[in-house]
């Protein structure tokens, strides 16, 4: 895929994305869990939530201490705390941690604590898995929805990696999202710099587009 390609394609992913922003609560049902998403948050339904479901519905979770960064409307959150992990929720918007609070309560799940928290700013502790649905676009965000999928030449996700081994546990892992709208080989090489092996473990296809699950394992 060439530079040119990529600019288009991100062009394109980017108006489909903010066409598709709602302007008041949405419902959304996945089997027997409802969530509701309001205005500026990221929707549950998204290729690479969906991607993170479904690498979470084979995953041993029971006990474990899980940190959700960037946990928006709360799905993921509350699907690893179905399974019987201890989750933190975080998101450094209040809308969406309010969001993830009362789905918590729509879906009666207990062992899910909700902060608002730019990255680790106000977190403590260390985890047995760190979830982050990344926002892995880079460039200027012009509103709350876009600061969802796009930061700045990718600093949140350079900012998380730089303290992320300092809240993993010994044998814990990073679980992250990316697409081939971002150079991978310019990803891979991030997470190594930062203290961790990285491994594929699943992918999606759409027609201008290619997403990634990697989980990133401190060495």
């Amino acid at each position: 895929m060439d530079i040119s390609f990529k600019q288009l394609a991100h062009k394109i992913v980017l108006f489909y994305l903010r066409r598709a922003s709602h302007k008041k609560y949405l419902t959304f049902s996945f089997s027997d869990l409802i969530i509701l998403c309001p205005p500026n948050v990221f929707p549950p339904n998204s290729f690479t939530t969906d991607l993170m479901a479904k690498w979470l519905v084979n995953e041993e979770m029971e006990g474990k201490q899980v940190l959700e960064m960037g946990c928006g409307s709360g799905y993921i959150s509350i699907i690893a705390a179905r399974k019987g992990a201890k989750v933190i929720a975080s998101d450094i918007s209040p809308i969406a941690v309010d969001a993830a609070k009362i789905n918590t309560i729509i879906n009666k799940i207990k062992n899910v604590e909700c902060y608002c928290s730019d990255l680790f700013s106000n977190l403590e502790g260390k985890f047995d898995l760190i979830l982050f649905n990344a926002p892995f676009f880079h460039g200027e965000p012009t509103s709350l929805l876009d600061n969802n999928w796009m930061s700045k030449d990718g600093e949140v996700v350079s900012k998380f990696f730089k303290d992320a081994r300092e809240y993993i546990n010994p044998m814990g892992k990073v679980v992250i999202t990316s697409s081939t709208l971002v150079n991978q080989d310019a990803l891979k090489i991030l997470i190594k710099e930062s203290g961790f092996n990285i491994e594929n473990v699943k992918t999606k296809n759409i027609i201008i587009e290619k997403f990634f699950l990697y989980e990133c394992r401190a060495f």
